[in-house]
């Protein structure tokens, strides 16, 4: 199970990543459209607004990402717990 949550995990960080660079693309095209004499300015919004709605997605990302790793270290605190209460368990069966 934890091995499904870290695949997940890097599949949204691939995302999260993919969307990073377009950000930078659109940058780089906002700043060479602001460069022109003739600027359009429904370009402009449009590449504005689409580098607004990418960083929400960065955003959800990045609390997707943190969700999956406390999952993770919630199991694997449960997993170590169980290692070290085991023996205990194991006393206590043989004593009765």
């Amino acid at each position: 199970f934890k091995s499904q949550k870290q695949g997940l995990r890097e599949d949204i960080r691939r995302e999260y990543d993919k969307t990073s660079e377009t950000i930078l693309a659109i940058e780089a095209k906002l700043d060479e459209e602001n460069k022109k004499e003739q600027r359009d300015e429904k370009v402009l919004d449009n590449l504005k607004k689409t580098i607004e709605l990418k960083k929400k997605d960065i955003g959800q990302f990045k609390e997707q990402i943190d969700h999956i790793d406390a999952e993770i270290k919630g199991y694997t605190e449960a997993i170590e717990s169980l290692y070290v209460t085991f023996p205990d368990i194991e006393k206590y069966i043989a004593s009765v």
